[in-house]
C-alpha cells in the first residue's frame, strides 16, 4: 500500500469522526432545547380566570356569562369599563381585587358571593330578587351622581356584610343605602358614609357587632323593622344616637 492510499484512509477515518461528532452534539443541542422549551411558563396576560374551567378572559362580563352556576373566578387588578351583570346564576369571587367602572347588578334569583376581595364601584349597586355577600371584603361605592342612590335591595333580595368586611360611600351627598329585603352585618363596618340617609324597610335585618359611622344629615333610618340594638349596653341608650323609637 501507497503511502498515498494511507493517507486517504486517514482523511476518510478523521471525515468520518468529525461527521459523527457534530452529529451528535447537533442531537445533544436539540434535547438540551427541547428540555428547556418544557420548562419555560407561558405568562398569562388575561386578568380573569375561571378556576373550575381553568380559562382565561379579558372581559369580567364574558366571564360571567361563560361561567357555569356554582363556578369560582379569581380577578387580578382589574378594571371593567361597564356595567356588570350577574343573572340567574351563582358566581363566586375570590382572593381578588378590581373595579368597575359603572353598576353592579346582580337579578332573577343569581347569587354574587364576594371574598375576601378589594372592590372600587364607580356606580351603584343592584340587589334585584337575588343575594349578595360580601365576606371579608373592602367595598368601595360611589354613586354616579349627588343625591343618587348607591345600594338598593328589593324586596325579595338580601344582601349580606360579614366576616370583617368594610363598606364605604364615596359620594358627598347620596342615599347610601335602601333596602326591602333582607340585611345582615356581622362583625363588618359601613364607614365614610357621608349620607343624608340610610334606610331599612326589611322586615328581617340583622346588625351583630357591626360599626355604622361618620352619617351626616337624616343617619340611619329604620321602618317596619325589628332592630335590637345593644350597644352600648341593653338598657343604657345614654349615650346612643339611636332614636327611641326604633
Amino acid at each position: 500500500m501507497s503511502l498515498c492510499e494511507n493517507d486517504l484512509k486517514l482523511l476518510d477515518r478523521k471525515m468520518l469522526w468529525l461527521g459523527l461528532s457534530a452529529l451528535m452534539a447537533a442531537i445533544v443541542l436539540l434535547l438540551l432545547i427541547s428540555g428547556t422549551s418544557q420548562a419555560i411558563d407561558v405568562p398569562v396576560t388575561e386578568p380573569i380566570q375561571n378556576i373550575d374551567s381553568g380559562v382565561y378572559y379579558s372581559d369580567i362580563q364574558a366571564a360571567v356569562d361563560a361561567a357555569a352556576s356554582g363556578d369560582t373566578l379569581v380577578i387580578t387588578d382589574y378594571v371593567f369599563a361597564g356595567d356588570l351583570v350577574v343573572d340567574g346564576k351563582d358566581i363566586n369571587i375570590v382572593d381578588s381585587s378590581f373595579q368597575i367602572d359603572g353598576n353592579l347588578a346582580v337579578r332573577n334569583g343569581a347569587s354574587l358571593y364576594i371574598d375576601p376581595t378589594w372592590l372600587n364601584v364607580t356606580g351603584n349597586v343592584y340587589v334585584d330578587a337575588a343575594t349578595l355577600t360580601w365576606d371579608n371584603t373592602i367595598v368601595q361605592v360611589n354613586a354616579t351622581s349627588n343625591g343618587g342612590l348607591e345600594i338598593w335591595v328589593n324586596n325579595t333580595g338580601n344582601l349580606y356584610i360579614i366576616n370583617n368586611s368594610v363598606v364605604r360611600s364615596g359620594t358627598a351627598f347620596s342615599y347610601m343605602m335602601f333596602v326591602e329585603g333582607e340585611i345582615q352585618v356581622v362583625d363588618s363596618a359601613m364607614e365614610d358614609m357621608r349620607t343624608i340617609r340610610m334606610m331599612t324597610l326589611a322586615p328581617a335585618s340583622t346588625f351583630e357587632n357591626a360599626t355604622i359611622s361618620d352619617w351626616e344629615w337624616y343617619g340611619f333610618w329604620v321602618v317596619n323593622t325589628c332592630l335590637l340594638y345593644t350597644s352600648p349596653s341593653p338598657r343604657d341608650l345614654s349615650t346612643s344616637r339611636m332614636p327611641s323609637s326604633a
